[in-house]
């Protein structure tokens, strides 16, 4: 389940950002008498993708997932998946590279795994993306979750 999404500025550069709500508390929480962890995963997010910008391919479009290695180190995660904008933007089927940020650092993997919320979320991305009519409409709006949706009372909706 995810805890939030969020646009960045401007949408400079386009795409969003989800928060999964896993582990949240234990990567993001800095402080022990308010839960400060959305704003601190937001944060680094943010953070971490205007570091690394300038290190990534160029690209057209990213869909981000902030969240929390299982680990007991809880390290904080971005997992980056980039594309470039299809010239027939409704009926391309898109390629995504995967980048791997932990704690603000691009890892190389050697063995690619995903979990499955990753999975369903980019293909409820790839969906909702093929009814919008260029990237311009697909940023003003957010596809439904599902199950996953972030809900009011539990994950706030940052735009």
């Amino acid at each position: 389940m995810f805890k939030a999404r969020y646009l960045l500025p401007n949408h400079n550069p386009p795409g969003r950002i989800y928060v999964h709500a896993g582990y949240l508390k234990e990567a993001f929480s800095r402080d022990p008498i308010g839960d400060t962890s959305l704003d601190n995963a937001i944060n680094y997010g943010m953070k971490t993708l205007s570091d690394s910008q300038r290190r990534l391919e160029k690209f057209g479009f990213f869909i981000g997932i902030v969240g929390s290695d299982i680990n007991i180190k809880r390290e904080k995660i971005l997992t980056l998946y980039t594309s470039n904008i299809p010239d027939n933007w409704k009926q391309s089927r898109l390629m995504f590279r995967r980048h791997l940020f932990k704690n603000g650092l691009l890892v190389i993997e050697r063995i690619y795994t995903l979990e499955e919320d990753h999975v369903i979320l980019l293909g409820k991305e790839g969906e909702f993306r093929k009814t919008r009519e260029n990237l311009e409409d697909y940023m003003k709006r957010f596809p439904h979750l599902g199950r996953l949706e972030p809900k009011r009372g539990f994950g706030e909706i940052y735009q």
